[in-house]
């Protein structure tokens, strides 16, 4: 089976269990695929975040499909022995704790639209079975107002997390979960919750250096 059809399944299943993501990324047993171990690099990649109709963050939800450009810039990648750590302050202390553990990392900034971009706090890049490169990135979502003021719900989501698969062209496939709740599921899987009703998809392309 190859990614695509894989992605379809993985979306079926998604919305069989509510669109919890179950996704191994900070408690990972083996990084035998990990390409970068904390180096410095520069990629960057611009596209489009195309948002799916369901409820969201500060309102009742979207009625039709939205979409914004973007650009992204990663700058480095986190430590091997970075996301362990970090892993075991999640374990030990939860997503509050590893919320201001990474709170102050800058691997990168992410802007969309409009908006001031915002630091990605983690990445990680492995290569998957097809030989693309996978990115995953973590990090302190953008918080409405209303949120602050009235204590909603969706402050309990407060990280943003995006993954995109690298085809040998430069071309992106990916997703995003704008508001993720992040949590242990057993003894070595991450467990990335979406408050929406779907994750966001990403498409987009590496620019040349």
């Amino acid at each position: 089976m190859n990614r695509k059809a894989k992605s379809e399944s993985i979306s079926c299943l998604l919305l069989t269990i509510c669109c919890v993501a179950v996704i191994v990324l900070l408690a990972q047993p083996s990084w035998a695929q990990t390409q970068s171990r904390g180096g410095t690099t520069k990629e960057v990649y611009t596209g489009t975040i195309i948002y799916i109709p369901g409820p969201t963050v500060g309102g009742p939800g979207r009625t039709r499909t939205i979409t914004r450009t973007f650009t992204l810039t990663i700058t480095c990648t986190t430590p091997r022995e970075e996301i362990t750590r970090l892993a075991g302050i999640l374990k030990s202390d939860g997503q509050d704790a590893l919320l201001r553990a990474i709170s102050k990392n800058k691997c990168g900034v992410i802007q969309i639209g409009g908006n001031v971009g915002r630091d990605i706090n983690t990445v990680l890049v492995t290569t998957t079975e097809e030989g693309e490169r996978r990115i995953n990135m973590l990090f302190e979502r953008w918080l409405q107002f209303s949120e602050v003021r009235y204590g909603t719900r969706s402050r309990d989501y407060p990280f943003t997390y995006v993954e995109m698969f690298v085809n040998e062209k430069g071309k992106v496939e990916g997703s995003m979960i704008p508001a993720a709740k992040v949590q242990f599921k057993g003894d070595s899987t991450v467990e990335i919750e979406n408050f929406a009703a779907y994750p966001a998809r990403l498409i987009a392309e590496r620019r040349n250096k």
